[in-house]
């Protein structure tokens, strides 16, 4: 068919006019499923919101070309002569167009002639920008209907698992459901840590209806799984518990290096009862440990003076630790959803994938602010690199989580948790040798500091705290009297005011306002004059005003412990409703908001001291550790390196009285009175030691001061770090304390022999494990009445560290002392377990009851005996 000028034209004007069009949303929708391949939101909803917009976007840039576009078609005509040389022929057409005489038929005839001897140029940028937009719109349409429909999934399937929260559980029981099995952990806790010789003993529980096979421990080393353990024996039915280890030598882990594990199981199949599909794997809690080095010598020391430097070391640290800390928690959360808890049937299932993957995606994106910071900070190119690893391998992992895979999300979070181990080791190093650079030049380590003396505690807020809780309670009492016993009416006669008003003007001393106690100054609420008429109902309301304001003013002052804050916010609420009662005459309303917020007051107290005595608990750890550390190495210097110890260990003294007064100072102002006084008393102990004094004595004398000089120094320091174990004790819980230690020992007896193979710094690391334990065994002790110079706890408190590795004659008795104390500490420990704990009664016979109790639980059963009707209760 000949082509026809007027078809010509018409088209490629067309062409010319929509071509920009077409290319511009091409190459937009092109750029977008790049973006989109390289980088996407794990929220499924951002991400389509994020999609939608960009292309309307693009679609918006589209409609703007074609608005600026502007051919006519005289335009297009002489761009076509100029390619076909056609002389002006389609120009002369378009301007004769609308002609219809002779004279522009014969022209429109010799130009179709014309184009059908010279064929016009092919128009592939039309036909290849036209089949390029529709690909490209296609794939968006089906990747965003896509994503829709897993995002509304989620939704529904968490929807679902809300509304299936509230209905009870199906009595149904599918025909091929696997018989309840579980695999629990005993000991150690879910996080512990442990040297690189360590043998750590595990404890679990299997309990099962018929029993368990093919049991195995499962271990990675910064998610790199090892060779599974296998446990011989195959696992009776019922409870039966599972004792085995972990070998870290054998793991060749190396200082901060993550292990986790957890045990995995089969069921054992009845006989002629085979499951007609297998029955999926029983496991135990994923756990984890993290590996510490041999001996801790990282000396106590105070932050640089003056705001952080952004990226700094010490910043970095932290970050990556707390970015561990979250990383642990998810990779339990996946562990759990890849294990059937809950099940993949549950309806609720995918939901609770989508929220493990929008934290992991969460966690991602907060890397992302490390990865800034390290740069930032000028940290090298291989933390920054191991950053954007952890990064990439959390966003893999939060995908996975997003399609419901955890079992694939599993490796990529271990994999990121190695990658941020490797990145506190680096940073560990870091701050190890470049430990006091950079700082103001320490104190004289030998100058004996003066004693310590605590500042006034009314006007601090902890004080403020006491004083609000206590005028509180005296007004909430105040309402409550009151309102449980009226005053006598003026009508009322004489002899009526005594029975019915307790402590009226007949039991007041002369001069009392009618109704006040003794020395209650006539009723005055705390803080007013003695003369005050405080008892009216004006002055009530003002000072519970009063009080409201000051309550208000403490909680969102936020100089307390964070733990306080919500008892604190709940006590302003309802002393300002009580204020409110009190404004409008009602002291009958006002009587229970006042004694809730009195109730409050009492919590946030309590609050305040159950955190502030664990912080103040870790300091005096950290102190006896220091302590005993300098203790051990004054003692077992040499006389070459006598100078060398005695400078560390003053310093490390210094710097330990350094923490001890700061951290009491905390406590005055915003803690715990008690804990401020463990602190202060044994910030003064070091001073009044003159424990410095002997360090510079041993310092000047160098190698010429004798064994016995610093064997005398070590003893004092020891009884320092006794003096931290003690204060442990007065701020925490003895009992506690005393299991923690037992259960210590125990891994130090097991390591004992361990610990002599792998050599002089390991056993040293035991040594003063063991030290740091017994000390917290006399704390116990002490708190039972037994003395110090028990013959179990006197020689272990005493003990010299190991002799160096030549003295071959002295180590082996060393060795078997070392070993019998520990035992012997063990025994004396499980024996104040047993007898500080009360009895728990777990039985119904009464023979089978301790011999004092056996009477009263005969009694007692007898009585219910008696007691019980066989006969239903009718509704």
């Amino acid at each position: 068919m000949k082509t026809t000028p007027s078809n010509l034209i018409q088209a490629r004007h067309r062409h010319a006019v929509w071509l920009p069009t077409i290319w511009t949303a091409t190459i937009g929708l092109g750029l977008l499923l790049v973006i989109g391949s390289l980088w996407q939101p794990a929220d499924a909803g951002l991400r389509i919101q994020l999609w939608s917009e960009a292309l309307l976007l693009v679609a918006l840039i589209a409609v703007l070309v074609r608005l600026r576009a502007s051919h006519s078609h005289h335009t297009v005509a002489r761009s076509l002569d100029s390619k076909l040389g056609s002389y002006n022929r389609l120009e002369a057409s378009a301007e004769l167009a609308e002609r219809t005489d002779a004279l522009a038929q014969a022209q429109r005839s010799d130009t179709a002639n014309f184009l059908a001897d010279n064929h016009p140029p092919a128009a592939w940028p039309w036909s290849l920008g036209l089949a390029c937009c529709f690909l490209f719109v296609l794939v968006h349409l089906v990747n965003l209907g896509l994503t829709s429909y897993h995002h509304f999934t989620a939704i529904n399937a968490i929807t679902t698992l809300a509304k299936s929260a509230t209905k009870p559980a199906k009595d149904a029981i599918a025909k091929n459901e696997p018989p309840p099995a579980t695999l629990r952990w005993i000991s150690p806790n879910p996080e512990t840590t442990g040297t690189p010789i360590e043998e750590i003993p595990l404890t679990a529980e299997a309990e099962s209806t018929t029993g368990l096979k093919d049991v195995s421990l499962i271990v990675t080393v910064n998610g790199e799984e090892r060779p599974a353990v296998p446990v011989p024996a195959t696992v009776a039915a019922g409870r039966q518990p599972l004792a085995l280890s972990i070998y870290l030598d054998e793991l060749n882990v190396q200082p901060f290096d993550m292990v986790s594990y957890y045990l995995r199981a089969n069921r054992v199949e009845p006989a002629g009862a085979a499951p007609a599909t297998p029955w999926p794997a029983v496991t135990s809690p994923l756990q984890f440990l993290q590996v510490r080095p041999l001996r801790d010598d990282t000396r106590l020391a105070k932050d640089p003076p003056g705001p952080p430097k952004p990226g700094s070391p010490n910043q970095m640290l932290n970050v990556v630790k707390n970015l561990k800390l979250v990383q642990i928690e998810l990779m339990r959360d996946a562990f759990s959803l890849a294990n059937d808890n809950p099940p993949h049937t549950d309806p609720g299932w995918p939901g609770l994938n989508q929220t493990a993957g929008f934290a992991q995606s969460s966690l991602a994106m907060k890397t992302n602010e490390a990865i800034d910071l390290a740069t930032q900070g000028g940290a090298p190119a291989e933390v920054v690199n191991d950053l954007t690893q952890a990064k990439t391998q959390m966003t893999i992992a939060a995908n996975r989580l997003m399609i419901t895979k955890p079992s694939e999300a599993a490796p990529n979070q271990g994999h990121a948790l190695a990658e941020l181990t490797a990145i506190e080791k680096y940073f560990v190093k870091v701050l190890q040798q470049n430990s006091g650079q950079g700082q103001s030049p320490p104190p004289d380590p030998f100058k004996v500091a003066q004693p310590y003396k605590l500042p006034p505690r009314e006007e601090t807020p902890a004080g403020q705290l006491e004083r609000l809780a206590r005028e509180q309670g005296q007004l909430a009492d105040k309402l409550a009297s009151s309102t449980s016993h009226p005053p006598p009416s003026p009508a009322s006669s004489p002899s009526s005011s005594p029975s019915s008003s307790p402590g009226s003007s007949a039991g007041s001393p002369p001069g009392s306002a009618p109704g006040a106690s003794p020395g209650s100054n006539g009723g005055s609420p705390p803080g007013s004059s003695p003369g005050s008429s405080a008892g009216t109902p004006s002055n009530i309301s003002a000072q519970q005003q009063k009080l409201a304001d000051d309550i208000n003013h403490l909680a969102n002052a936020g100089t307390l412990p964070a733990e306080a804050g919500s008892a604190l916010h709940d006590a302003a609420a309802s002393s300002r409703a009580a204020a409110t009662q009190l404004a409008a005459n009602d002291p009958v309303a006002a009587a229970e908001p006042a004694a809730q917020a009195a109730i409050n007051l009492r919590d946030a107290l309590a609050k305040v001291k159950a955190a502030s005595n664990a912080d103040a608990g870790n300091v005096l750890a950290n102190a006896q550790r220091a302590l005993n550390q300098s203790a051990g190495d004054v003692a077992g210097a040499n006389p070459d390196t006598s100078k060398t110890a005695a400078t560390d260990a003053a310093q490390s003294t210094a710097q330990v009285q350094d923490l001890l007064r700061n951290a009491a100072q905390k406590q005055q102002a915003a803690g715990s009175q008690e804990a401020a006084k463990q602190l202060a008393d044994l910030a003064n102990a070091i001073a009044s030691s003159r424990v410095q004094d002997d360090l510079k004595n041993l310092a000047d004398n160098g190698p010429a001061a004798s064994d016995a000089d610093r064997l005398a120094v070590a003893n004092k320091l020891l009884a320092l770090a006794q003096g931290a174990a003690n204060g442990q004790g007065a701020v925490g819980d003895r009992d506690a304390l005393a299991a923690q230690a037992r259960d210590a020992l125990k891994r130090d007896r097991v390591n004992l022999d361990r610990a002599d193979q792998a050599g002089q710094d390991a056993l040293r690391g035991l040594h003063d494990d063991v030290m740091a334990q017994a000390q917290i065994a006399v704390a116990a002790a002490q708190g039972d009445g037994k003395r110090v110079d028990d013959p179990v706890l006197g020689p272990i408190t005493m003990l010299a560290p190991p002799p160096p590795p030549p003295d071959n004659a002295q180590h082996k008795p060393f060795m078997r002392m070392m070993g019998s104390q520990i035992d012997a500490l063990i025994k004396m420990l499980g024996e104040q377990n047993a007898s500080g704990r009360p009895q728990v009664l777990a039985t119904a016979q009464a023979s089978e009851a301790p011999p004092a109790y056996r009477a009263a639980v005969a009694d007692y059963f007898e009585s219910l005996a008696h007691e019980h009707d066989p006969t239903p209760a009718q509704p």
